[in-house]
């Protein structure tokens, strides 16, 4: 793999983990929003705290996970178990015609869940799989 490939695969795990460490962050500083935005995806009440503290749990794994435990795979296994997740989200918006606000940073980013979390599925995998090709190739790899 060239210098670039490398280079563009470090990128794309470093820029997984901030994005899902901000992300996890400020869902935590706005877990009560996180639920609501459940709640309307049809989430019956008594889920949505757990499925809340969840999925914020998860995103933080994977941050951490990506960054201390850079040649495992199960962290972009995560990252790919949420971002099926957001598109799930993004398309039950669009199936019921809800105006669903989007708690993907918090309160951070104003906007609904749609077509975006859909469209971004794809770059979500793409990152993974940049990702996969750093822990294959990195020095790390040599020592497990």
């Amino acid at each position: 793999m060239g210098i670039q490939a490398s280079g563009l695969a470090a990128v794309s795990q470093a820029l997984l983990a901030g994005v899902f460490l901000l992300a996890s962050l400020s869902k935590v500083l706005q877990l009560r929003e996180l639920e609501l935005t459940l709640a309307r995806l049809g989430i019956p009440a008594p889920l949505t705290r757990p499925i809340a503290v969840g999925v914020v749990a998860t995103e933080l794994v994977a941050a951490v996970a990506l960054t201390l435990s850079p040649t495992q795979p199960w962290p972009r296994a995560l990252v790919v178990l949420c971002a099926f997740g957001f598109a799930l989200a993004g398309l039950t918006a669009l199936v019921t015609r809800e105006r669903i606000g989007c708690s993907c940073f918090g309160n951070m980013r104003q906007g609904l869940l749609g077509w975006r979390q859909i469209a971004l599925l794809p770059c979500w995998l793409l990152l993974a799989a940049m990702a996969q090709l750093h822990a294959l190739i990195s020095p790390f790899a040599l020592l497990s």
